[in-house]
């Protein structure tokens, strides 16, 4: 149980200090519905696999998506996991859908043999 420190009280010439309990805090995701730590969602679940021809594999889409030149600053930080079930998982948002589409070309030529989950957002249609 953590601890909180309020300031010094001086009453009257008493000085005191008060502490309380912090109790955990539900996390809001994105979409605006409550959740709790520890909760899985769609996100928390594809989990990047240690495996050094998956961290290779992670490495080279990613370097590959920073050579597009006319991507926005959003879709050069498109997250990429590469799963132990051989899926590539792309999370996070890109400005257009041609964005998108560029993304999903170069792990096209990088992951051949994957699967490929787009869990990209567009900020404009």
């Amino acid at each position: 149980m953590k601890l909180q420190v309020r300031p010094q009280l001086s009453i009257g010439g008493l000085t005191a200090l008060a502490f309380f309990p912090l109790a955990p805090m539900p996390l809001r995701p994105s979409n605006g519905a409550a959740r709790h730590f520890g909760d899985p969602v769609p996100e928390d679940l594809a989990v990047q696999s240690r495996t050094k021809e998956d961290l290779r594999l992670a490495r080279e889409i990613r370097n590959n998506m920073l050579n597009i030149r006319d991507l926005s600053m959003d879709g050069h930080h498109v997250e990429v996991v590469v799963t132990s079930d051989r899926e590539v998982v792309l999370r996070g948002t890109a400005f257009s859908f041609d964005e998108v589409k560029k993304i999903v070309a170069v792990v096209k030529r990088c992951a051949a043999q994957h699967s490929i989950i787009n869990n990209l957002r567009t900020l404009k249609n």
